[in-house]
């Protein structure tokens, strides 16, 4: 239950700094937590679904039979609630993004190019790999 409970904090808390940046006027705790619940129901909802979909549709090879047309709709009214939440969302991830920008993973550490291989009369080592290098001509 503790578990739930900071995990609701640290997204309310995210949430408000996400509003800051974005210049929002954030919604109070208790109405957060009331939409941002039904938001991550509504996406359980539509990704149970979809996995459901895959199985049936795996399950069935060739087969022309569609899924039930009452459910396509309330996934349909689901999809277009969880739109309309969309913005707790965007909030939330604005502002856990502040909070990792303290030393993310920045950029890939230099890695030289390879030595192009070559073939052939063209064949010649590189001047760094050459043992020999005086007693070929260059």
């Amino acid at each position: 239950m503790d578990e739930a409970h900071a995990r609701e904090r640290d997204e309310y808390q995210a949430y408000i700094r996400g509003c800051r940046q974005f210049d929002w006027q954030p919604l109070s705790a208790e109405m957060f937590r009331s939409l941002y619940g039904r938001y991550r129901r509504c996406s359980r909802a539509i990704q149970r679904y979809e996995q459901r979909r895959n199985r049936r549709l795996a399950k069935r090879t060739g087969s022309a039979c569609r899924d039930d047309a009452f459910l396509e709709r309330l996934i349909r009214s689901i999809r277009h609630e969880r739109e309309r939440l969309d913005y707790l969302s965007t909030a939330v991830s604005a502002g856990q993004r502040g909070e990792e920008e303290n030393g993310g993973a920045g950029m890939p550490a230099y890695r030289r190019p390879d030595l192009p291989v070559l073939v052939g009369a063209g064949a010649k080592l590189h001047p760094e790999l050459d043992p020999e290098p005086p007693v070929r001509d260059p």
